[in-house]
């Protein structure tokens, strides 16, 4: 007797799948491979003496670099926005009044340049093989 399990209705028996790990099931038989971690080659540097570039932006080869980048502009951008309340200012039109107006209309001006690429992109995209076609009909 076999631990698989009845076959329904239709099927037939030598065709009856058995679940992984099962008596008769190949899986059973077969031992697991342990697993290993492949070993990492070191990084090579790029350039023997990378000078003023490798100072400048070395930094940003740290792990967390992009966290305290974010804390920093954070904490800058808060910084900015309180001294906005105290900075007394000879405005040419009342809505320069309203505190955080310039980084209000700093952030609008930003969205409109980028999300005006998209239909920028429409208008001046050229399909992939453009210059190849150009070729072969001449």
């Amino acid at each position: 007797m076999t631990d698989a399990p009845p076959p329904s209705s239709g099927t037939d028996p030598a065709r009856v799948r058995l679940e992984p790990g099962a008596a008769g099931s190949p899986e059973a038989a077969a031992p697991k491979p342990k697993r290993t971690r492949k070993a990492k080659a070191p990084k090579e540097p790029t350039t023997v003496d990378a000078g003023l570039s490798d100072l400048i932006f070395g930094w940003t080869r740290h792990k967390s670099a992009g966290l305290w980048t974010l804390i920093f502009l954070g904490v800058l951008s808060a910084g900015l926005i309180v001294l906005d309340f105290f900075v007394d200012r000879e405005p040419k039109f009342e809505i320069e009044n309203v505190p955080g107006f310039y980084g209000y209309f700093g952030f609008v001006a930003f969205c409109f340049v980028v999300l005006s690429g998209w239909p920028l992109r429409r208008l001046l995209s050229r399909p992939a093989d453009y210059y190849e076609r150009s070729r072969t009909d001449d």
